[in-house]
């Protein structure tokens, strides 16, 4: 048995463990999402696994090149890209996975607060009915100190939800703040944010 044949079947042993895989892949995900830069090193830091284990599935997952793309794009796109992955000596999947590391995506602020705004709406709009059926209820079935202790609770049930209004407003108005929160890791719809 070569040294590669065993480290082929040890790879292939990890990768078939699926709670090594979901943990790997978990981690992986968080450092993609939070911009952190993925090594071995990293990886072992964050899943806590074996050296081992770490390397075969960090070869797997980030070393090998054994996963496909497709991209649709013009025919002078196809041409540009070969052109220049000519000029440097490379192939197109080297450009386009280079590329990939430098580039930078900025996604607009304002449609995005936009759409999350329409979620908190539409959650406002849900409550507020919540809220009419609850007073109904207790009108019809409930007496005295009953009613009077819950459309007390109810009342400022409204109140925080009249403050967060207030914040959806504010973020309507002037996205920009909304996006400063963002960069800064800030919930833009906590109430101490808005304070």
């Amino acid at each position: 048995m070569t040294k590669k044949y065993k480290k082929k079947q040890i790879e292939k042993h990890y990768l078939n463990n699926p709670k090594l895989t979901e943990i790997f892949e978990e981690k992986l995900e968080f450092c993609v999402k939070h911009n952190i830069k993925i090594t071995r090193n990293r990886m072992r830091k964050e899943t806590k696994l074996k050296s081992a284990e770490v390397d075969s599935l960090y070869h797997h997952y980030c070393e090998a090149k054994s996963t496909r793309i497709e991209m649709n794009c013009t025919l002078l796109d196809k041409k540009i890209w070969k052109y220049k992955a000519e000029q440097a000596g490379k192939t197109v999947s080297q450009i386009a996975s280079e590329s990939l590391h430098k580039t930078r995506i900025i996604v607009p602020f304002a449609e995005k607060t936009r759409k999350e705004m329409l979620g908190v709406i539409n959650e406002r709009v849900r409550f507020n009915s919540l809220l009419n059926q609850t007073v109904k209820w207790c009108n019809t079935h409930k007496s005295g100190a009953e009613s009077i202790q819950i459309l007390l609770e109810l009342n400022q049930l409204n109140k925080a939800f009249e403050q967060h209004d207030l914040r959806v407003m504010n973020i309507l108005a002037s996205p920009e703040v909304d996006y400063k929160y963002r960069i800064a890791h800030v919930d833009p719809l906590a109430v101490e944010a808005w304070q």
